[in-house]
């Protein structure tokens, strides 16, 4: 492994290889900057959030990932009947259903299996044959095709976890384009602390006031652009998961430059795996401490930028041509079927 200071705990370290953007959503960009520990400290919380709240969006996308294996999911019926299983590939039923009537003996009446497959039925057939001394052998079955149930998830936008976890996406990147003096610097300590958990101070947010840059309503992509304001001396992270999740994270507040930085930005395409080209000269508005922080996010304004990421997740998944996909605010939560 290769040594050198770890950019989280800013110690001599043997460093691992860490992804810019998760793996779970589809990221390849990666460099050695943070250390076995730091990795596993963020890995157990942070990154397994957003895996949590967004991996579905991959997975529905057939995205690749390093692991190969996209992440089955579950949704749930709204009438609370069905357990349904995500594969990216297929919807189907969690489990077969079995209803068994008795009669007053305690035999067999009546039974109703519901299969997800004739070799399922037959197995279940045969163990309940064997079970109550039943004839084993089916002489027939329908096959039917039941209608798309009406199913949901919820998801969160903004939490403590989430907020951590975009940092990280920022910050990663700021490590891996800025002179590491710069980045080690004692302006990036608050965010240090914040990613890792030592601070309760929250330096991200979901943000759909500013940077309708972030997306194009076309493509899923992922988009990580870093801004400075020299004359405010702040760094400003912005990101965007899926074409549809918009963040802006406080990356340094106090930071000085001789020179004027271009936008730096990493704008991915995660289901075709590409690189996405973008205007090397463009940098995005600049932002007040307040705007990114605190945006005046309406709830019409998110539902609206989460209905057009929706359907642009929709139009690039195959197991989603014939599904209805809307995202509904609920409290602070919104809801989104499948």
């Amino acid at each position: 492994m290769a040594t050198g200071i770890c950019y989280l705990c800013c110690a001599e370290r043997e460093l691992t290889a860490e992804h810019i953007l998760p793996q779970s959503l589809g990221g390849v960009l990666k460099e050695r900057i943070y250390c076995a520990d730091c990795n596993n400290t963020c890995g157990q919380d942070v990154d397994a959030e957003i895996a949590r709240q967004f991996g579905r969006y991959a997975t529905l996308m057939q995205v690749a990932r390093e692991r190969k294996v996209n992440q089955p999911f579950e949704i749930f019926s709204d009438a609370g009947r069905l357990r349904l299983k995500v594969d990216g590939q297929s919807i189907l039923r969690s489990d077969p259903v079995v209803r068994i009537e008795k009669g007053e003996d305690g035999g067999l009446k009546e039974v109703e299996v519901i299969a997800r497959s004739e070799s399922e039925l037959r197995k279940i057939f045969k163990k309940l044959a064997q079970k109550y001394n039943i004839e084993p052998n089916i002489s027939a079955f329908e096959k039917i095709e039941n209608p798309a149930p009406i199913a949901s998830h919820d998801f969160v936008l903004d939490n403590a976890l989430i907020h951590r976890a975009v940092s990280k996406i920022a910050y990663g990147f700021a490590c891996i384009k800025l002179p590491k003096e710069v980045v080690l610097s004692a302006e990036f300590s608050a965010i240090r602390d914040f990613i890792l958990g030592y601070s309760n101070t929250s330096l991200a947010h979901s943000n759909f006031s500013h940077g309708d840059f972030m997306v194009d309503n076309h493509r899923p992509l992922h988009k990580i652009h870093l801004s400075l304001d020299r004359k405010a001396r702040l760094l400003v992270g912005y990101i965007a998961l899926f074409g549809t999740f918009r963040y802006t994270v406080l990356l340094a507040d106090g930071i000085k430059s001789e020179l004027e930085w271009p936008g730096l930005d990493y704008t991915f395409n995660p289901v075709s795996q590409q690189k996405v080209l973008v205007n090397d000269n463009f940098a995005a508005p600049a932002l007040t401490r307040e705007e990114v922080l605190s945006p005046r996010n309406t709830p019409d304004e998110v539902l609206s930028a989460l209905q057009y990421g929706q359907q642009v997740i929709v139009e690039h998944s195959p197991i989603l041509e014939e599904v209805t996909v809307e995202a509904v605010r609920k409290d602070r939560t919104y809801k989104s079927a499948p």
